[in-house]
């Protein structure tokens, strides 16, 4: 008796284990990435973007009447011990593969998608919304017009009322560019999306102080295997950061560090959103078309020419 009790236990146990290291396996996908997946994933994640969680090979079906929908507080982008990196949500830390994202339209993302991580057995969209599809409800096929503003849902018992439309200011000349030029050469690490380039392409990143305005400092412009992808004609403008450090002990240099963040895409100011930090980070361009045309290309391998 003794023994048949002692093996039925040790039966018990081998299925636990089996049943958890299985969902453990199905869970780390896009936990650990590459440096550019993770810079990718920051930028989709603006604070007040409302998202979902949901692990589809765990085991959990997604219910549009009962979903949780969060906002986004902060996110960040660490480095893990091995060199990849892993990104913190709202304190928390996440699988790119069971996050969505709100996207133009009311459906949700799938954030690995969106970073350029492969993942399997995960939905690449949600749709959640009543059936009636009412404007400003989630689920809602009404356009916002900045990735950082997001329509909330509409409280129980009160009317619902369409936004203004958002008019766009009337272009203004640039100015011309003046002063030093910084050029960088690198590579595309990471792709997703309906992106302009291919993993491996080489990269020419070209940074000219702007010495006559009163709001930007700096033109940017990226070109990616023949393809412009940032800067294209009068466009590229902002304001960047210039810190020039001596390095050396013997033979002396100076390097000059860039960083330049553009969180607005080509439908807000004509051209995508950035996030740039020369030569040693990383270089991430993103940009959001329609609900159909959305591309991240994450660059990598920078040095200063």
């Amino acid at each position: 008796m003794g023994k048949n009790v002692s093996g039925l236990l040790a039966l018990v146990a081998a299925l636990v284990s089996f049943v958890f290291y299985s969902e453990e396996a199905l869970a780390d996908q896009c936990q650990l990435v590459p440096a550019g997946q993770a810079a990718a994933a920051v930028i989709h994640l603006r604070p007040g973007r409302p998202f979902l969680q949901l692990c589809e090979p765990c085991g959990q079906h997604f219910d549009p009447a009962s979903a949780s929908v969060q906002r986004v507080v902060e996110a960040v982008d660490t480095v893990d011990a091995s060199g990849l990196h892993r990104v913190l949500l709202n304190g928390h830390e996440i699988d790119l593969a069971y996050v969505f994202v709100r996207a133009r339209g009311g459906s949700f993302v799938n954030l690995a998608r969106l970073s350029g991580c492969e993942a399997t057995d995960v939905s690449e969209q949600l749709v959640v919304g009543d059936a009636n599809n009412a404007p400003g409800a989630l689920g809602s096929s009404a356009p916002y017009q900045n990735t950082q503003q997001f329509v909330a849902p509409t409280p129980v018992g009160m009317p619902v009322v369409a936004a203004p439309p958002i008019v766009a200011p009337p272009p203004v000349a640039p100015p011309a560019p003046q002063g030093l030029v910084f050029r960088y050469a690198g590579r595309v690490v990471t792709t997703s999306g309906t992106a302009p380039t291919l993993p491996g392409a080489s990269c020419t990143v070209q940074v000219q102080q702007v010495t006559n305005s009163q709001h930007n400092n700096c033109r940017v412009e990226i070109t990616c295997g023949g393809q412009t992808l940032y800067g294209r004609a009068n466009s590229g403008f902002g304001v960047c950061g210039f810190n020039s450090v001596r390095t050396g002990l013997i033979f002396r240099s100076t390097t000059t560090t860039v960083t330049m963040q553009d969180q607005r895409t080509t439908t807000q100011d004509g051209d995508p959103s950035l996030r740039l930090s020369l030569p040693g980070g990383v270089v991430v361009v993103q940009d959001v078309l329609s609900p159909v045309n959305v591309w991240t290309v994450g660059l990598g391998g920078f040095r200063q020419l």
